[in-house]
Formats: C-alpha cells, structure tokens, sequence
C-alpha cells in the first residue's frame, strides 16, 4: 500500500508566500494546509495531526512557552520557525522549547524542500529513535537524557513478564511509569488493577487482595473477589509496598513463589497468574535491615529495578511540563507568559513534591492568573511555599557569570544585586518597607533599583 503524503502546516500571516509555498509543496507530493500566523490558529495542529509545521513569527520569550505547549500536546511534531534577523537566545530558547530548527527570512523553494526532507527523515538516517514519538505513546513528559533514559528502560522492561520494583521520591510519576509498562506488554489487553498498600487499614487489606468466603470474618456476608483474582490475566500493582505490614508481606511472597493464594476463610488455593510490579519511595534495603520488610519478599519483587529521577535532576524539563500540564489543566489553554524573573524563580526551586507538585502549582496558577504576565510578586503570592526555598531565589548560573571572563566587573555587581534584591522581595511578599528594612536602605532608592531590575 502506498504511504499517504506527509501533512505539512504553513503558518504564515503573509497569504501570498504562504500560497507559493503551499503550491510548491503540493507539487512535490506533500498534503499542506495554510493557516493565519497567530498561537490560536498554529494550535489546530493538534487537531489536525500534522507531520511538520512551519511557523513564519518574532521569536521571544512567549514564543518559546508556545513552542513547548505545542509539542506537550503533539511530541511528534517537527516544528520549524521563520523569523528575520532572530537573536541568538531567542532561538536557544525555542530549540530549547523542542523546535527542529529556525530559518531566516527569505526561504527560498530550494531551502524550504531540503528542509522538509531533513525534518521528515530525522532520525531515520543515523538509527537514531524518534524521542518525539516516544514521549506521545508514553504520555512521559520530558527531553532531558534522563526522560529518554526513562523512556527506553520502559520499552525493554514491557517486552518481558518479569516483576518490577519502581524506586522514586513521592509525585515522581510512579504509578504513571506502571501503567505504561502494562499498555506495552503481552499483557495489555488485561486489566490493570492497582492496590495502595498504604491507603488500606491493615485489617482490611488481605481481604481487598485475597479476598474473602462467606462468614469469614463479622460483616462477611457474602463471598467476595480479591483483586489479585482481579488482576487475573493482566498487571498487578502494589503501589507503596514499603507500607505493608509484615503478616501480608509473608501471604504476598507466598502467592509470588506458589503463583496462588487462598481467600480469607477459605481453604482451596486460587491460581495467580498476573504480572507484578511494585512502587514505593522507601529505601527498602534499609527497611529490611530494621526488620520492617522482608529479606526474601523484596528479592522476589527487585528481578528489574526501575529508578525515577526527581525533577531536581531533570529540571530542563520543567517548561514542558508546565505547558503540559497546562493544557489538561480543569481551565484548558495556554500558560499564562511568565517574566523572566519569574521563570528564573520556578527554575531554581527545590520542587521537593516533584511531578505532581508542578502539576498542582499549574493548576492554581491557571485559576488564579489566567490571562495575565506573571511576575515575580503574582508568583509568591499564589505560590507562597517558594519563598519557603531559598534556592529558588539564587541565580542557576551564578558560577558562571562570575569566572566566564566574558563580563565586566559592572556586569558582575549588578547580576548579584539583582539576586539579592529577588530574595529580599521573596521575604518581605514584595512589601517595600520591610524590603527596605532588611536591606538597611531608604524606599527611594530601593525602589529606583525595583524599577531597574524590573521586579514588581
């Protein structure tokens, strides 16, 4: 059968070239669409499944936000930007966002068809996986090695039936991870049940995995399926197994090693067959040396360790996350523009809740500053638990600019002032006096450095 042409979008506020390129990329065997230049008609894309867009825009720090929100969306996308004269960070920024590439205006017919056979055969060259299509069918956000680390590990682990222990800090995305080792294994067309060993009162929690006979136990009045007979078939995930009491470890590792089990009250085996993958947040090693885990259950659960990064280690990833969770926030849309302070704040901050922090800070900030720039002083006062980290107000480049030689001693100071003046700002809640107060100056000169600086 033949392949369809590739879906190319042209957004262009130009109709006239947009039209050349159009007929040049049509006469070529190519499928393209024209649209206007602006964010709201770029995003049918999404709807659209295209396989390459061309935005003809200014770069800047907007763009670049849109670039990532984009590409949360659609991670299969090759986006390529059209700009004249664009500065240099500006295209760090969005080639940092996840676009293929920026051309200057004017592209000539000739540039315009290589580089539609250079996005569309990207990767297939050299071998290399296309980490874009990766991150759609994994629904793990992220570009950073670590993500496509993460990703490929998943691949491996799913093509066996071997049981997993999935290590990471609480909000890293653990059961995210399980759930997609389950969609790309044998067993995937089985249920995937989830058991929360820490959520369970331990009196009830064998009767939720075992299940239980008639007359069992007072208030058993009829027969009951556990869910590891629910699992049958399919995938079995004990999320916060570190939080199991002893007695039930010692039944689990016996259904582990029997591959069967026995209700509550009964006294007839059960056949077991699912695939099982754990997660906790526990150092379970140092568990079994205090005596709170089993030796022998957590070698039978440690056959294919998977370890989860916390966002501290992958923090590239962060503008992609925003604008991921943006667009599945309750409030779907863009991310609202953050001022470059601000930005520097979220980059900088500890995120001890990890993933799921992120997701919770996005979701308030969509609620509460919707339409609106972000600056430092919004930021605090919707997220005030930043002001709590006193790393999220240091410069992440401080090294740098201070031994680079490339920048004058003026330059040096003034970066510094800047960074204390962010963290006297973050301690006060932006009040000026107790600014003032703090940094033992007067409000008219604090406030003409506010002003220079732009923190407001």
């Amino acid at each position: 059968m033949k392949p369809s042409p590739a879906k190319i979008l042209l957004a262009m506020p130009d109709a006239r070239v947009a039209q050349e390129y159009q007929d040049l990329l049509q006469k070529n065997g190519f499928h393209a669409a024209v649209c206007s230049a602006d964010f709201a008609a770029v995003r049918m894309a999404l709807e659209q499944q295209f396989d390459l867009v061309f935005w003809e825009t200014d770069l800047g720090a907007e763009r670049s936000s849109q670039c990532a929100t984009l590409l949360a969306h659609a991670p299969e996308l090759a986006l390529v930007f059209l700009s004249s004269d664009p500065a240099i960070g500006d295209v760090v920024a969005v080639v940092r966002g996840g676009a293929r590439a920026v051309l200057q205006k004017p592209v000539s017919a000739g540039e315009l068809l290589q580089q539609v056979h250079t996005e569309l055969s990207a990767g297939e060259a050299d071998g290399r996986p296309d980490t874009r299509k990766q991150q759609q069918s994994s629904d793990i956000v992220g570009s950073s090695f670590a993500m496509q680390r993460l990703r490929r590990d998943i691949e491996k682990i799913a093509a066996s039936d071997t049981r997993v222990l999935i290590l990471g800090e609480s909000g890293t995305g653990k059961e995210l991870v399980a759930e997609n080792i389950h969609r790309r294994s044998r067993r995937r067309s089985g249920p995937f049940i989830k058991v929360n060993c820490a959520a369970i009162p331990g009196e009830l929690i064998e009767s939720e995995l075992f299940g239980h006979e008639k007359g069992a136990f007072t208030g058993a009045f009829s027969k009951k399926q556990g869910l590891m007979a629910a699992a049958d078939g399919g995938t079995l995930f004990l999320d916060e197994i570190g939080d199991m009491a002893l007695p039930t470890q010692a039944k689990v590792l016996r259904a582990l090693q029997e591959n069967e089990f026995i209700p509550v009250g009964g006294t007839d085996p059960v056949p077991f067959d699912a695939r099982v993958l754990a997660a906790t947040n526990k150092n379970l090693r140092e568990e079994v040396k205090a005596g709170r885990f089993r030796n022998d259950l957590y070698f039978r659960l440690n056959v294919l360790p998977i370890t989860i990064p916390p966002l501290r280690e992958h923090i590239s990833d962060l503008d992609e996350l925003l604008a991921s969770f943006a667009g599945r926030s309750s409030r779907q849309g863009q991310l609202p523009q953050f001022s470059e302070e601000a930005r520097e704040v979220l980059h900088n901050y500890s995120w001890p809740g990890n993933v799921r922090e992120v997701q919770n800070i996005v979701e308030r900030i969509m609620v509460m500053l919707a339409d609106e720039v972000i600056t430092v002083e919004k930021l605090l006062r919707v997220v005030p638990d930043l002001q709590s980290d006193g790393d999220a107000m240091l410069p992440s480049g401080a090294g740098y600019h201070l031994l680079d030689g490339r920048h004058s001693l003026r330059e040096k100071l003034d970066f510094f002032e800047k960074q204390v003046l962010l963290q006297a700002f973050a301690r006060s809640r932006g009040n000026v006096s107790k600014m003032a107060r703090l940094l033992k100056t007067d409000r008219a000169n604090l406030h003409r450095k506010l002003v220079r600086y732009g923190i407001k």
